[in-house]
């Protein structure tokens, strides 16, 4: 896990080495262990390194391979010792153990069809001086970042956006369409755009070619998961088989490391599943390891702590375990540098939670770190899920299932049963733009504050595929590719790399993600029972009480109790320089309303406490 810059000077003059060395400066909590650096002419290409797999120096970047090319590189090629193998029967040697030259060798050898032998996270940038080209990729679901820009006289790519503010030119100016994404619907990275006008990201299974004669940019997807998948074959039991299969080949394959390895715990299926086949590779490697280390966010209250469940999975086995106590008067130190390293505003305040994780497995000399992230958005994990999956039981010939559904759902997890299938109804039957304006009118009412005229053009310029499912592969897949996934590894990616520490997410191994893609939802709800092939597969892995458990938390932190408890300093921070698409008049009147009464579940004043931070820490703009 690393940090990449590369600069292209487009009137083909020599590359500033200053322009280099103060972009990998402010990334170098992504790569403490080693500095380098590259120029050829106009072209210059940088990297910090995190040292995880063959620690010596020869496999520092940037990383010269054969036929002169060169590559920056920041992520993990798990499968490297099966491609290295195969390389060397087609002749190729190798002069280190890393990874990292057995990603430019495959790249040498089959061009960019080495994409598809990979089975990693990673986003990296080669210099072809043969072709004249700049080839960059990222990984099938954007586990690592990737930026663009044109900025001046400059088309740079970096792994941060902050690494853009060192270039002669730069202006952060905001792109008012993503900020109204951002309030209305709490979404960032799900479109090219970012927060920051003219400043663009490769989204997941994307690939950029940048001909250096022609100064011509191509932006292309190489992976398309939907070519991928059909219909599984199997029986039930061959499909737990192959999931289960699958899900301890892909933790054993992240278990690859030349440093300590640690594991986020929070007491859910997800987590616990990893924390359980661990204990299980352990004892199958005859005690050859270290114990594993767990770190648990916790606190006092009981309804935001799950330390009971936490206290089930640990039982009887080899771990070391750290709990973390998140404090409000400790998120008033750390919000600025937390928000900084962020790069753009986010939705809630359990990032500090995440935060607060890695934050002490830094301290414990973590350098690697297994993250429970994917089934919800895979297995349909979340509570919103039933109501597409109730939508896509609306007819004629499965109203039996609908009505057992809908009955379960309702004793399960005390969902009224009369919303909810009324709702899943409405949402199956209603037309498209009826739907739409039912949305906006409550977005709207939602979010008085917002200037009607920014609002009527968001609604009239804003794609409806954030607004309603009625089938729950489409809700899913929804989630999985824009609205969810890439926001939280966006997080994931810079709460971990804050603290000079590589996360990995077992549940987005490719070959885990395409099988689940393939099944039908029974696989994922059944009987009101989400997740149900994890639960099912997991069962000699984790207790019982967490293969039974129904109520979901994450990293719940207590918002609303801090929000009340510091109004002044919210609604100071909230006040200051108000941006032009927000009524500052009506946003006054709502905030004397809403700050004594906001409810665990109301984002909204932190959505707008962290934008307005995020402005002022970027000296953001307004157009």
């Amino acid at each position: 896990m690393c940090g990449i810059f590369s600069i292209l000077n487009i009137k083909n003059n020599p590359v500033e080495s200053d322009i280099v060395e103060k972009s990998l400066q402010l990334i170098a909590h992504r790569g403490p262990d080693a500095e380098g650096v590259f120029f050829d002419r106009n072209i210059g290409l940088g990297h910090r390194r995190l040292s995880i797999i063959d620690l010596d120096k020869a496999s520092n970047q940037p990383f010269k391979g054969l036929d002169g090319l060169v590559m920056t590189y920041n992520g993990e090629i798990y499968n490297y010792l099966e491609l290295r193998e195969e390389l060397e029967l087609l002749g190729y040697t190798f002069k280190t153990k890393s990874d990292t030259e057995v990603l430019l060798a495959s790249y040498h050898c089959w061009g960019k069809d080495c994409l598809n032998k990979f089975n990693g996270m990673w986003a990296f940038v080669i210099y072809d001086p043969k072709k004249k080209e700049l080839f960059a990729s990222r990984d099938r679901y954007g586990i690592k970042p990737l930026y663009f820009a044109t900025i001046g006289d400059y088309f740079v790519i970096t792994s941060e956006i902050k690494q853009f503010t060192v270039l002669p030119g730069w202006t952060a100016s905001l792109n008012d369409l993503r900020a109204l994404d951002y309030f209305y619907y709490g979404v960032i990275d799900h479109t090219s755009e970012t927060m920051f006008k003219s400043v663009y990201q490769l989204r997941g299974g994307e690939a950029l070619t940048y001909q250096l004669d022609q100064h011509k940019k191509t932006v292309f997807q190489w992976y398309h998961i939907k070519d991928k998948i059909s219909p599984f074959e199997g029986d039930d039991k061959d499909a737990i088989y192959e999931f289960k299969r699958l899900l301890i080949d892909s933790v054993a394959l992240r278990l690859r490391s030349d440093v300590s390895i640690g594991s986020s715990l929070s007491g859910g299926i997800d987590s616990s599943s990893i924390v359980g086949i661990i204990d299980r590779l352990l004892l199958k490697d005859g005690g050859k390891r270290h114990s594993q280390s767990i770190i648990s966010a916790c606190y006092e209250e009981s309804k935001y702590d799950e330390r009971r469940f936490i206290d089930a999975v640990v039982d009887n086995k080899m771990i070391n375990r750290y709990d973390v106590f998140p404090q409000i008067d400790d998120l008033f130190s750390d919000v600025d540098s937390m928000i900084y390293q962020q790069d753009e505003p986010f939705k809630s305040l359990s990032t500090y939670a995440s935060w607060n994780v890695y934050k002490k497995a830094a301290e414990k000399k973590l350098t690697v770190m297994l993250d429970g992230q994917g089934p919800d958005e895979q297995l349909a994990g979340y509570l919103t899920s039933f109501y597409p999956f109730l939508s896509g039981l609306c007819s004629i010939f499965t109203m039996k299932s609908f009505f057992s559904e809908l009955f379960s759902i309702n004793k399960i997890h005390n969902i009224s049963a009369l919303n909810l299938g009324f709702i899943s109804l409405a949402t199956k039957i209603l037309p498209v733009f009826m739907k739409s304006v039912i949305k906006n009118r409550s977005l709207k009412l939602g979010y008085p504050w917002i200037n009607p005229k920014y609002s009527k053009k968001f609604f009239r310029e804003n794609s409806l595929s954030l607004v309603f499912y009625n089938n729950l592969e489409d809700f899913l897949f929804n989630m999985f590719f824009a609205t969810s996934i890439p926001n939280i590894l966006h997080i994931l990616d810079r709460n971990s790399m804050s603290y000079s520490i590589e996360s990995r997410v077992p549940f987005l191994d490719y070959r885990l993600v395409e099988l689940c893609f393939s099944l039908n939802q029974e696989f994922k709800i059944q009987n009101g029972m989400t997740k149900q092939i994890l639960r099912q597969s997991m069962s000699d892995f984790i207790p019982e009480i967490i293969q039974n458990r129904v109520d979901k938390m994450g990293f719940i932190t207590p918002e609303d109790k801090w929000i009340r408890t510091h109004q002044k300093e919210f609604r100071d921070i909230i006040l200051t320089n108000v941006p032009p698409f927000i009524d500052k008049m009506k946003l006054e009147k709502w905030l004397s309303l809403h700050l004594d009464s906001v409810s665990i579940h109301d984002n909204r004043l932190w959505k707008l406490l962290c934008f307005q931070r995020w402005a002022q820490i970027f000296n953001v703009k307004y157009s």
